[in-house]
């Protein structure tokens, strides 16, 4: 399963915490990836500039690295975490980006 680490309202490219937290809670690792589309539709008038694949285009997809945030982790330490997940998710999508 999968979700955007921005949620569903934004503001773009910033980790929820939610997610941070049911990721210590249950213990599941978070999966960075990093995905460009050659041809693509941007939504400019959306919040987070949602992209689609036009018909026939070549997507790159880069999976980073596992983050697995440890259950002795207190929920101060989740703004920490969530810079650390948002620098990865970053790197992944510049090396999605170079085609």
């Amino acid at each position: 399963m999968g979700t955007p680490l921005d949620g569903p309202k934004g503001p773009r490219e910033k980790t929820k915490k939610g997610l941070l937290y049911l990721s210590m809670k249950t213990q599941v690792p978070l999966v960075t990836l990093g995905v460009a589309y050659q041809n693509k539709w941007v939504l400019s008038k959306t919040w987070d500039k949602f992209e689609i694949p036009k018909p026939f285009s070549k997507v790159n997809i880069v999976i980073g690295e596992k983050i697995v945030i440890g259950k002795e982790n207190e929920e101060d330490n989740l703004e920490k975490i969530s810079k650390v997940v948002e620098e990865k998710v970053n790197e992944a999508n510049k090396k999605a980006d170079k085609f």
